[in-house]
């Protein structure tokens, strides 16, 4: 998901991607201004000195790093919080038990051929002095982990609030195209008609009718719906076009369980509502193969319709690109669409997560 679609306001140059390298050589400018001050100021800096600063400063970007881009996403993230707590306590005093023996037993002794400690330093100030290491490591690891934390909470933020709006927007897109006048005189239209010819149809066609308007005004308001309800949805909507388009050819095929699944609402009706506005000739003449795939909890779904007249000359419209944003909003990096223009056909496919009960 393009974060910068995402992230306004004050806090957007947190993002930016030119500024991310020198974000991060603040943030070590920050803990090591001794360091920087000693080189740009300092009359002496020996080789121990120099060593000791680049050692330390390569521990302190393995343990920083690492939380961050491995332990975090691995652990953390995927709530594994005591395998990641065990693993970062684990990385950081090995870190620390490298940095203090490098720099005051090893290294010391290299450079000056004596020992760190002298007679009348005894175990109280190797102590006092592992403690100090530990603190400083600690320190910059918390604050690296602190500074993803917060960029990830202004994510959600954000996305959260995108979210809202798109979802406010889609169900109004869906009211003005479905719920409008002209598509209510159709279905009355079609209704009454029938009623003189065949009122056992008629009837029928009432409680399609009716079965849309009640999806639409009450179920949607949902964050999430049962993957039937919505399934029963496409369903009714078709059902009501062929009423009107007589001689559309419709497939409608439905693989695994659904039960216990859910799903964010009027999401698959954008493919369905593109099919019949490219597949079918006012005519009524044209096909729709639907298929929805349910392996676990996962959702895969094809639909393939035919193209009429220069169908293949038009773009799908804003319907499918609106749909693209809904989807980088409520399953961001989780799922997969795809749309194909071939000789005879237009191919939309797509997949996403499933929902359980908890999420409705």
């Amino acid at each position: 998901m393009d974060k910068s679609v995402l992230i306004s306001g004050k806090f957007e140059w947190l993002f930016n991607p030119r500024l991310r390298p020198w974000l991060h050589l603040v943030f070590w400018l920050f803990f090591y201004m001794d360091m920087v001050f000693e080189l740009a100021f300092a009359s002496y800096m020996d080789e121990y000195q120099a060593t000791t600063y680049v050692l330390q400063l390569g521990l302190d970007i393995l343990l920083v790093y690492g939380n961050n881009y491995i332990l975090m996403p691995l652990l953390l993230f995927r709530n594994k919080n005591k395998s990641y707590l065990a693993w970062i306590l684990g990385m950081l005093l090995v870190l620390v038990g490298m940095n203090y023996y490098l720099q005051h037993y090893l290294l010391f002794e290299y450079f000056y051929e004596a020992s760190y400690w002298t007679e009348n330093e005894g175990t109280d100030m190797q102590i006092a002095t592992f403690l100090n290491v530990f603190a400083f490591q600690a320190s910059i690891l918390g604050a690296g982990a602190g500074i993803k934390l917060f960029k990830l909470f202004l994510q959600d933020r954000f996305r959260l609030q995108h979210l809202e709006v798109a979802q406010l927007e889609s169900e109004l897109s869906h009211l003005k195209e479905q719920l409008n006048p002209h598509f209510l005189f159709n279905a009355l239209n079609n209704i009454y008609v029938l009623t003189k010819i065949d009122p056992e149809k008629a009837q029928e066609t009432i409680e399609l009718l009716s079965e849309l308007l009640r999806y639409q005004l009450y179920q949607t308001t949902r964050s999430r719906v049962p993957l039937q309800e919505e399934l029963d949805y496409l369903e009714a909507f078709l059902a009501m076009e062929k009423i009107r388009k007589r001689d559309m050819q419709v497939s409608f095929e439905v693989e695994g369980a659904t039960h216990d699944k859910f799903i964010a609402p009027l999401l698959l009706i954008t493919f369905i509502e593109n099919a019949v506005k490219h597949g079918i000739s006012a005519a009524g003449t044209g096909w729709i193969h639907i298929h929805i795939a349910i392996r676990g909890q996962q959702l895969e779904g094809v639909v393939e319709n035919s193209l009429i007249a220069d169908a293949a000359k038009t773009t799908p419209g804003i319907g499918l690109d609106n749909l693209r944003r809904r989807l980088s909003l409520l399953y961001p990096g989780t799922h997969r669409i795809q749309t194909e223009i071939q000789t005879d056909r237009f191919r939309a496919s797509l997949s996403l997560p499933l929902d359980d009960p908890g999420s409705a």
